[in-house]
């Protein structure tokens, strides 16, 4: 296997789906990453701390700007204004080892619009047919249901409530957990209804 350390560091694409732009962050993305910082939503179902700043802003976006070995971390843009963020990371092993986990959240202003759901699928199609995984991995804090349907709605399943999985910021959140693999459909597996049943029920509960 590649030892991460060796690894090229890769530059962030620019994608396009259906009117959505996955591009770079850039220094002038700090205001709106600020507003959004503040948004009740972000604080409940992220690790953004509260009285967020835009010195905490600007620290976020040059940090997300360049290239990397593990991570990629995409601006989500919309109608020419900057809408969230979306990444795919890899725990520090580099992409090579054929996995990686998918992030996002976005701007109050840009929900219901389904945003998010194309801002998953070119991220989850550059990261299977470019990257060349095998898995991607989706985590949230159980109950953040935005975020479970843009997974939903890209073919993710399996999906599991895993008590204590997640580190909030100040104790452990129970989350949900969902998989895609390169070879599955990326489109909704079964009905919304059922399925968001299961994801809000502990496996023990269902006898599994």
């Amino acid at each position: 296997m590649t030892n991460p350390a060796d690894l090229e560091p890769i530059p962030v694409p620019r994608l396009e789906r259906d009117g959505v732009v996955l591009r770079a962050h850039t220094i002038d993305d700090a205001d709106e990453v600020t507003r959004r910082g503040a948004d009740p939503l972000v604080q409940r179902w992220t690790t953004t701390p509260a009285n967020y700043t835009r010195d905490m802003a600007l620290e976020f976006v040059t940090r997300m700007t360049g290239p990397s070995r593990d991570a990629i971390w995409w601006a989500i843009e919309v109608d020419g204004r900057m809408a969230g963020s979306i990444d795919l990371t890899t725990w520090g092993r580099g992409f090579s080892y054929g996995a990686a986990s998918v992030g996002f959240a976005l701007s109050p202003w840009a929900r219901g619009r389904g945003v998010m759901t194309r801002a998953v699928a070119a991220a989850v199609e550059y990261g299977f047919d470019s990257l060349g995984l095998d898995t991607i991995i989706w985590e949230a804090y159980a109950g953040n249901v935005g975020s479970w349907r843009a997974a939903w709605g890209n073919g993710f399943h399996e999906f599991t409530y895993v008590p204590s999985l997640l580190v909030g910021k100040d104790r452990l959140e129970d989350a949900w957990h969902a998989v895609l693999r390169a070879d599955e459909p990326r489109e909704p597996q079964g009905d919304w209804h059922l399925a968001i049943e299961k994801s809000t029920t502990p496996r023990h509960q269902r006898g599994l």
